[in-house]
């Protein structure tokens, strides 16, 4: 007579399924098994999940507006979306997030070489970042820990967020120093090239300081509404005035800058050296290049958004000059990364993969 199997009793199968969705959730796991082995060094899940949001949320910031039209969804998941055929959006941020993780651990490996000391003041934009937040999550009442699994999945604290982010400004740190020294051959021909290549004009590159104050939306709707912009014009005009009253300079201009902007990234009194005509507001940058524009003046210029105020400092070829120099020098630094890092063989983990993302 066939016997038939026993089945085991439910909670014997449920519990070990639950404690598995605990663990995970936990993040324990995430924060020490093994997902990538990059050269030498290794990473665990948390700190590729790091690079990998960080590359998406990158991309979902500086293309909110134009998301669709790219063939992403922010309320999809990646691995559900196709980039390109056979590809994923997944898969791309992956790369991405290859790429990034590759260039900050190799810059600090070379800075540990050159025993290049890093100062506490290097470490401001790591301050500043937390204290934003930290600031946001006061405003929403959500949890710090809670914010840092949302954003950058089981596994993700404070202190690890932290310290990557040290480490990457370290990298940008060391990066800029690299930029500075590294002896370009040639480098008034490769100049000349740049500019040949990049600008129709050697007029097209600027140097001002500017105040962007956003709109503020409509709490309700959510929207901008005309009312929000005739308030923001209002002030935007009484910054000016007070600019004025200050003393009407580029140092008074500049500590308005720093306590008023909004932002993002903001440079140490709103300065923006050698702006190309491109990366302007259009109709700021109709003014900057006006051919009649002079040292020292300023202007205000609104858009569906916010408002800019900008102080006039210098433009023109000599300008245009330190942009494509500054440029290749960059170009150099992302050379040099390139070649040095080829051979680097990158190593995924199947068990820390799949924890990942």
């Amino acid at each position: 007579m066939k016997k038939k199997r026993s089945m085991l009793p439910f909670y014997i199968i449920i519990i070990p399924v639950v404690f598995v969705a605990i663990i995970l959730n936990t993040g324990i796991l995430q924060s020490r098994v093994t997902a990538l082995t990059v050269g030498n060094h290794t990473l665990t899940t948390a700190e590729f999940n790091y690079y990998y949001y960080s590359v998406s949320i990158d991309f979902t910031n500086e293309n909110y507006d134009q998301l669709a039209e790219l063939g992403y969804s922010a309320s999809t998941k990646p691995q559900n979306q196709d980039y390109a055929e056979g590809v994923t959006w997944a898969d791309h941020f992956k790369e991405g997030a290859f790429t990034r993780l590759t260039r900050v651990l190799y810059l600090n490996d070379l800075a540990e070489e050159d025993g290049y000391v890093f100062e506490e003041s290097d470490y401001e934009p790591v301050l500043e970042k937390l204290a934003k937040i930290e600031s946001y999550c006061q405003d929403y009442s959500l949890g710090l820990e809670d914010y840092f699994k949302s954003y950058y999945g089981s596994g993700m604290t404070k202190t690890l967020f932290e310290t990557q982010l040290r480490i990457e400004v370290q990298a940008d740190m060391y990066s800029a120093y690299l930029a500075k020294t590294l002896d370009i051959e040639d480098a008034e021909a490769e100049i000349n090239q740049w500019i040949a290549k990049n600008s129709a004009a050697a007029n097209e590159a600027a140097t001002l300081r500017i105040i962007y104050l956003a709109a503020a939306a409509d709490r309700f709707s959510g929207e901008i509404t005309q009312s929000q912009l005739d308030d923001l014009e209002i002030k935007t005009e009484r910054l000016l005035e007070r600019w004025i009253a200050d003393g009407g300079d580029e140092t008074a201009f500049a500590w308005l800058a720093d306590t008023f902007s909004e932002e993002e990234n903001l440079p140490a009194g709103g300065l923006y050296e050698g702006l190309l005509r491109e990366e302007m507001a259009e109709d700021l940058a109709a003014w900057c290049f006006d051919s009649t524009r002079k040292a020292g003046e300023f202007t205000s210029v609104q858009t569906d958004s916010g408002a800019y105020a900008a102080l006039y400092l210098d433009g023109g070829e000599a300008v245009m000059r330190q942009v494509a120099e500054a440029a290749i020098r960059q170009e150099a630094v992302a050379s040099l990364i390139q070649e040095q890092t080829k051979d680097w063989v990158i190593t995924e983990h199947w068990l820390g993969m799949q924890l990942s993302m």
